[in-house]
């Protein structure tokens, strides 16, 4: 059987006897282990890894219930985990004057920010009415708060950084922005 979506794990902070799903925990753990890397291309590598792995928890569909261990709460952790490697791209990726492995990476990253974008973006504009089954996906638990204020809007925002911060936010997101491949008429088949 597959550890995607199969059983849970205590996560560290939570309260006793609430535990999150065991694919969610490896994703979290993943997650910080981008601290532990050898080096920045490993980061963003790690990075780009979470982004990938958090929009494929959100976007699969849940086959038999076996995401009954997903609740609203850790669907909202798994779209968080989404908006802290696209914060992480945004702030603290290298900026101007990376070279080698470095700047690939970084493209890595952006490029697979920018792709599960539009797939997500695709998945929560799917109508149930219209016959799909997209309302068994993570992404229907969390599409208001994800492309909402508390969302994306909170890891756009650019209150309390200054001048300099900012720009390099804004161009990278203007960067990103303009590598957003097309948007499919639905979501990829390969989460299905």
């Amino acid at each position: 059987p597959s550890a995607w979506g199969e059983g849970t794990a205590k996560k560290k902070g939570e309260d006793e006897g609430v535990r999150q799903p065991l694919s969610l925990s490896v994703v979290s753990s993943l997650w910080e282990g981008r601290k532990a890397v050898a080096g920045a291309a490993d980061a963003l590598a790690v990075v780009s890894a979470v982004a990938e792995c958090a929009t494929f928890l959100m976007l699969r569909r849940d086959r038999a219930a076996r995401d009954q261990a997903f609740s609203e709460k850790s669907w909202t952790s798994c779209g968080q985990l989404f908006l802290d490697a696209m914060s992480y791209y945004l702030v603290e990726a290298p900026d101007d004057g990376a070279h080698g492995p470095v700047a690939l990476a970084i493209d890595g990253l952006r490029d697979t920010l920018s792709r599960d974008l539009v797939k997500l973006d695709a998945a929560s504009s799917s109508s149930p009415e219209c016959g799909n089954d997209d309302d068994r996906r993570g992404i229907s638990a969390v599409k208001s708060w994800l492309w909402g204020e508390e969302g994306l809007g909170c890891t756009l925002s650019l209150e309390g950084k200054d001048d300099c911060e900012q720009n390099i936010i804004i161009r990278k997101w203007g960067t990103l922005l303009k590598t957003l491949p097309p948007s499919p008429s639905s979501p990829p088949s390969s989460y299905s």
